[in-house]
């Protein structure tokens, strides 16, 4: 949950996981890796199919994506993005998130092949 101030600010509930942007800094074993590249790879396919229905907006930037122990999946935190990127920029369109995703799954795809 989370708490939007009239200003804009907001609170939410500290999410213990790990941000997708820091993923070299982390010592990821081989399970966890997979399981991220596994919610990357649903919630590329979930991004498509919002695009796709014109109901895609937010920040997506990999520095407001974290993975969650606690629910298993990746959680976008930045709240304010959903107001702000609507509609959303050039520079941020669904190819572009779909890049720097692929990205993280190549990361990801690395460690995990390193690991064996």
């Amino acid at each position: 949950g989370f708490e939007l101030e009239a200003d804009g600010s907001h609170k939410m509930k500290f999410l213990h996981g790990y941000r997708l942007d820091m993923l070299g800094t982390y010592s990821l074993d081989q399970e966890s890796a997979q399981l991220i590249l596994d919610q990357c790879e649903v919630l590329i396919k979930k991004l498509r199919i919002s695009n796709e229905t014109d109901d895609f907006f937010g920040d997506w930037a990999t520095h407001n994506l974290v993975y969650s122990f606690e629910y298993k999946l990746i959680i976008n935190i930045d709240l304010e993005g959903f107001l702000t990127y609507h509609p959303m920029p050039e520079w941020a369109d669904i190819d572009v998130v779909e890049d720097w995703l692929n990205g993280v799954i190549s990361q990801l795809q690395s460690s995990i092949s390193g690991a064996k």
